[in-house]
């Protein structure tokens, strides 16, 4: 489902406020701030840019900042959390994400932190930052393979074979054993793993600016 960005909006009760009829809405946010519109059968960021060629009726909320869209030409979401870029260039391929945003940026490409349709945002646990680990092995390219009977994963990329187990702070680097600050956990059922060891593990830089809450990694 493509992603669509507009301005910063808050999360409402109901999602976001309008007024108007279908053929022409304003949407506010729960601070009764403008963000965007419909008219004439398309719609608009509240600074005059076309987003869809149709009017939008948004659904529902599917993760904190993301909602499901509906027009003629589509099912289409639209991301009110800024999109994770990275503060300066790099020179190979990139992953960016930030705290309390489900968006991660892939050499430019805008995905969801989903897995089998769950949605996440990174959590953060002694001041280390964990993510589903499904989502940043394979933005590294790596192989995954989970063996539910001993809770362990395991990725390989390059010659490179990672093992973890859940609840446990040693992780394996082709036969070195590393260890974790946290483990990797269980949250609604699905695998948390620590960001910053394991990305390093193959060999990427990670680095988190403070006052953005961002995190880049490059690989």
């Amino acid at each position: 489902m493509p992603i669509e960005k507009v301005d910063k909006m808050r999360d409402s009760k109901n999602g976001v406020i309008y007024s108007g009829n279908y053929y022409g809405r304003s949407y506010y946010d729960e601070q009764f701030n403008f963000m965007f519109y419909t008219k004439d059968y398309q719609t608009y960021d509240n600074k005059g840019n076309l987003l869809f060629l149709n009017n939008i009726e948004i659904n529902n909320v599917l993760a904190p900042g993301l909602y499901a869209c509906e027009s003629n030409s589509g099912a289409k979401m639209i991301a009110v959390n800024e999109i994770p870029k990275p503060l300066s260039d790099t020179a190979g391929n990139f992953i960016c994400l930030a705290l309390d945003n489900p968006l991660i940026n892939i050499n430019g490409e805008i995905r969801l932190l989903e897995e089998r349709n769950y949605f996440f945002i990174p959590l953060l646990e002694n001041d280390r930052t964990l993510i589903p680990l499904r989502v940043i092995f394979e933005a590294l390219g790596a192989d995954v393979l989970w063996d539910e009977e001993t809770q362990t994963v395991t990725a390989t990329k390059d010659g490179t074979i990672v093992t973890l187990s859940i609840g446990k702070y040693e992780m394996t680097v082709n036969e070195n054993i590393n260890r974790m600050d946290v483990p990797a956990r269980l949250c609604d059922d699905r695998t948390f793993m620590p960001l910053r060891a394991v990305s390093e593990a193959f060999g990427a830089n990670v680095n988190f600016d403070e006052e953005t809450k961002l995190i880049t990694i490059d690989y």
